[in-house]
């Protein structure tokens, strides 16, 4: 079994203990302040008072940012594909 640590974050000025590998630490509060960062762009921007409605806007945000990433991914995979299908086809006509 792997070892964990505890950490707390503070998101939306609530805490969180969380019990979590420690390499992975460092990406875990970085994405804890991407989420901080991204609630208080919304709350100068928008006059929502429900933190509840504020975290639901970022994690909205979020999951649209993810999946253009995938999108972005799986386009660029596809691209790797078809080039790679093309060299194999030149190098066997080169044998």
């Amino acid at each position: 079994m792997e070892d964990k640590i505890r950490i707390k974050l503070s998101i939306g000025n609530r805490q969180y203990p969380l019990s979590i590998a420690p390499e992975d630490e460092n990406q875990v509060r970085q994405a804890a302040e991407a989420v901080n960062e991204k609630l208080r762009t919304f709350m100068d921007s928008y006059s929502v008072a429900d933190p509840v409605d504020l975290l639901s806007m970022c994690a909205l945000y979020f999951a649209t940012e993810f999946e253009r990433l995938q999108q972005v991914q799986n386009k660029a995979q596809s691209e790797v594909s078809q080039k790679l299908a093309l060299i194999e086809g030149l190098i066997e006509k080169g044998l």
